[in-house]
This record gives structure tokens, sequence and C-alpha cells, in this order.
């Protein structure tokens, strides 16, 4: 799936999972000789400071993010990083009203994601998938176009999984 997506897009794409505080990256897709990024598998960043976190925080509320982080304050990476819990919120927030988060430079500059969650058979959020977009790509037009691809890359994961279930169980 990481790789028709990489091949439609010509974007690097990126799977990821949450371990306490951290995004993990699991599995990367580039496209020879375009942007690459900084994140390589085995990567380990703040989940509050990128996009792939924030698809794999989509679920939390304030309560169950106070507990992953604490009541102090986040640590900055950059101007767009949330300072708090309730910064954290609000953009998980919009992120689920749009149905994707998307940033511009919140850990790696001049770098912008779009992300989607993957769940499993229960529904629970279990993967963020994402592409990595050079700064001066994310244009308007184009965004919405990448964001339903990614999203429908998302659900491709989650229905594969949820197919895999459904013949463990038989």
């Amino acid at each position: 799936v990481l790789q028709q997506l990489c091949d439609e897009l010509g974007m690097t794409c990126n799977l990821a999972l949450r371990d306490g505080s951290s995004v993990i990256y699991v599995a990367r897709i580039a496209p020879p000789g375009s942007f690459q990024g900084a994140v390589r598998v085995g990567s380990r960043l703040p989940s509050h400071a990128t996009v792939l976190g924030r698809a794999l925080l989509q679920d939390m509320d304030t309560k169950a993010l106070q507990s992953v982080f604490g009541g102090a304050e986040l640590q900055q990476f950059s101007e767009n990083t949330p300072r708090d819990i309730d910064a954290l919120m609000e953009l998980l927030d919009q992120d689920k009203a749009r149905g994707y988060a998307i940033g511009e430079g919140f850990y790696e500059p001049g770098v912008s994601s779009i992300a989607a969650t993957v769940r499993d058979s229960a529904g629970k959020v279990i993967a963020g998938l994402g592409i990595a977009i050079p700064f001066t790509e994310l244009v308007a037009d184009k965004t919405e176009e990448w964001a339903r691809q990614v999203c429908n890359a998302a659900l491709t994961i989650t229905s594969h999984l949820r197919e895999q279930r459904v013949e463990m169980l038989r």
C-alpha cells in the first residue's frame, strides 16, 4: 500500500506506531532522487511534535493525553509545535473534524506532512500513515487530493487488517 501511494504521489510515505509519548517509524518508501526528509525507519520522535504522531493520538481525550505527557509544558521543536496539552487537544479536534492531520514544519523545518489513522478490527488506532511533502509544494489545490489518497491508503490497510482478523476467526 505504501509503495502504491509513493508511486502515485511521487512522495515519501511513512508508517509509524506509537510507543508511549513517541512515534516510531516502522516502514518508509521513498521515490528515487526526490525529497527524502531526515526521518528513517527506526527513528523515534515525540508524538506531540509530528503530524504522524497526531494521527496516532486521534482517539485520546485530555485526560489520556495528560497521562501520556504529564501536565507540564510540551517540548518545543518549532514555532508550530503545540506548547501544552490544551494546544495539542485543539489540533487533534481540528484533525478529527477534517478527517486527517496536516502540518507544516512541526518537527523538521521545511517539511510538511499529511497523515491518517490506521485502525484495528475493533476500531482502535494502531498506526499512522503519512506522506512527507517539501514545504514549498503544500498548496491548497493539491492538498485535498493528496489527503484523500492518504486517507484511502490508511483505509486500505485498515481493511486488510479486518480481513485478516476474520480469516483468523474462521
